[in-house]
C-alpha cells in the first residue's frame, strides 16, 4: 500500500511538471535574418520568477532579452536573435536565471527557413493586386472610349 501512494505521489508531481508549456513563437525562424521571438516561461520554480533569460542555439544567437511582463504564474519574454542555421528544425536552448545564481534548462524545437528570394521581398501583394486593378480599369476606359468613338 506504501509503494502505492508514493507512485501516485510520484505520478501526479510529474504530471503538473508536464503539464506546463513553454512556448517560442513564432516557431518558423527565416535563416539571415533577426527575429524577435516570443517566449512563455511556466512558474519553473515555486519560489521565484526568473530574473533573465537566454537563448542560445546551432545557428541561433541571441542579440538582447528583455521581460515583457506576466500572465498569471507564466513569465513573458521578447528575445531579439540573430538565425544564420541551415534550413531544418534547430533546438533552442532556454535558460532560466534566478537572482540566487541557480537556473533552469528547457530545450523547444523550432524550424528554420530559407531567406526570402531578394527579388520579391519588397513587393507586397496588395500592391501588385491593386496595379492589375488600375490596369484592367485603364484598359477597359480605353475600350468603352474607343466603342463610342466607333459608334
Amino acid at each position: 500500500m506504501r509503494s502505492f501512494l508514493v507512485a501516485v505521489t510520484v505520478a501526479l508531481a510529474t504530471a503538473g511538471t508536464a503539464a506546463a508549456h513553454v512556448e517560442v513563437s513564432p516557431g518558423l525562424l527565416e535563416s539571415g535574418r533577426e527575429v524577435e521571438l516570443r517566449v512563455e516561461l511556466p512558474e519553473l520554480r515555486p519560489d521565484a520568477a526568473p530574473t533573465g533569460l537566454d537563448v542560445a542555439g546551432e545557428g541561433v544567437r541571441q542579440l538582447s532579452s528583455r521581460p515583457a511582463g506576466r500572465a498569471g504564474e507564466e513569465t513573458r519574454w521578447r528575445v531579439r536573435v540573430l538565425v544564420t542555421a541551415s534550413p531544418g528544425p534547430t533546438t533552442l536552448r532556454l535558460q532560466a536565471r534566478f537572482a540566487d545564481g541557480r537556473s533552469v534548462v528547457v530545450l523547444r524545437t523550432v524550424t528554420v527557413v530559407p531567406p526570402s528570394r531578394s527579388d520579391d521581398a519588397g513587393t507586397p501583394v496588395t500592391v501588385i493586386a491593386a496595379a492589375v486593378a488600375g490596369l484592367g480599369a485603364v484598359l477597359g476606359a480605353a475600350v468603352l472610349v474607343r466603342r463610342r468613338a466607333a459608334a
